[in-house]
Parts: C-alpha cells; structure tokens; sequence
C-alpha cells in the first residue's frame, strides 16, 4: 500500500517550519510550503511516489497522479 501525503507530515520528519514541495511524476512543482498552508492541503491524500529529505529543512514530494 502506497503512503498518502498526510501519512508523511503526520511523521516526525514534518515539523511547523518544514517547507514541503509536492510535484507531480514529470517533476513540475505544484505547491511549495509549510503543511499546513492552504496551498499544500489539496494534496494531503495524494499517493505519494516518493520524497526526499535536505539538511535543509526541506522535503521534496513527488506524487502519482
């Protein structure tokens, strides 16, 4: 079973002031911001194709569409 959006920021690795990128499978970014900004929220239940970590505080998600 692939894991939504909201199962990663419900994990330790989300924090308030952690920026999230969502991007689609062709790596166009879709939205950019904390989780809990109203631009990040559509996607919660998207599937999730993978992500990466920066030392930056920082996750890139990629989605399936």
């Amino acid at each position: 079973m692939k894991k939504a959006v909201i199962d990663l920021i419900a994990s330790r690795m989300v924090e308030d002031d952690t920026e999230l990128t969502i991007r689609n499978e062709q790596h166009k970014i879709l939205a950019k911001g904390e989780w809990w900004k109203d631009r990040i929220y559509p996607y919660y239940l998207s599937k999730m194709k993978g992500f990466l970590w920066t030392d930056s505080n920082k996750i890139i998600i990629d989605i399936k569409e």
